[in-house]
């Protein structure tokens, strides 16, 4: 039976790079946010953006004909492969994977990163967004992405960045899948991989390609966070950060528990279907984000 493993992480989380280093095998292939094709946030999301940087890509057209439900089981019984990574951001989506999982047809593993919170809202930050925008993004999607109940492993990205080899050596022991050593060197491999990161995925298929070293804050950044750092000591931001501590790779094996799939899913997974529906029945999309975003 394959495995997929459902990437998690807001926006700017560092997302795209783990889920490569992931499919980084001959034996793996890499979705990207393939969720986006079937439920779109904006019109870009209407035509195939594939990594490989063919035109038309040579996978995708064909396999994007089938129904969601029907498409990692497709993927893995068609491509030769073993493993699927899946980065989608909609955590609904998220959600569906792990039903979807449950009739048999493959294996699925939920694995978030996530950035210390002031390196998080930086990224928003230099890209023109408030502060405390950026905070409740980090803080809701995680509390979701909690509130699931879904089985879960976590990774730092800062850890990650610093001491790649050890950190996706634990990820891949943790979601029982083979690491062998350069793996983390996602950039020598090409994938066919769905929206993204653009920056990141542009390193694709170069032997200079090379993992950024954590970003230095600027004073007036220091400054502005300063002013909305203290809200770290609210419960909502304690929970949220010790549970994902709590289940990081490094700190050895997560506790283990049977997950017994919801009948009822949380209300904001019904809101997320429902606005998926109506925008792609009346093509209700978001403005384009703009280059670099």
């Amino acid at each position: 039976m394959g495995t997929v493993i459902n990437v998690c992480g807001p926006s700017f989380s560092g997302t795209t790079m783990l889920e490569l280093m992931l499919a980084n095998s001959p034996t793996g292939f890499c979705c990207g946010e393939v969720a986006f094709w079937y439920r779109p946030l904006h019109g870009g999301h209407r035509r195939i953006d594939c990594s490989c940087g063919a035109a038309p890509c040579p996978v995708w057209p064909r396999l994007l004909q089938v129904s969601p439900h029907r498409l990692h089981a497709e993927i893995l019984r068609t491509q030769g492969v073993e493993l699927a990574t899946d980065s989608s951001k909609r955590l609904s989506w998220t959600i569906d994977v792990n039903r979807w999982a449950g009739r048999g047809q493959f294996r699925v593993v939920n694995c978030a990163i996530w950035k210390q919170p002031a390196a998080y809202v930086h990224s928003h930050w230099k890209r023109g967004a408030p502060l405390d925008t950026a905070l409740r993004r980090y803080v809701r999607y995680y509390q979701r992405l909690l509130e699931t109940g879904l089985p879960l492993i976590t990774v730092n990205y800062e850890q990650l960045v610093q001491n790649p080899a050890e950190c996706l050596h634990a990820v891949c022991l943790a979601a029982g899948i083979d690491y062998f050593p350069g793996k983390e060197a996602f950039w020598r491999r090409t994938q066919h991989q769905l929206y993204g990161n653009q920056g990141t995925r542009r390193q694709l298929g170069r032997e200079d390609g090379g993992i950024q070293a954590a970003e230095q804050f600027c004073e007036e950044f220091h400054h502005q966070w300063r002013a909305v750092g203290s809200q770290l000591t609210a419960s909502p931001w304690q929970h949220v950060l010790s549970s994902l501590v709590r289940r990081d790779v490094l700190h050895g094996p997560p506790p283990a528990a049977a997950h017994r799939p919801r009948w009822i899913q949380p209300p904001w997974y019904y809101r997320q279907r429902l606005h998926d529906g109506l925008r792609r029945a009346f093509r209700w999309y978001r403005p384009l984000p703009q280059p670099g975003t």
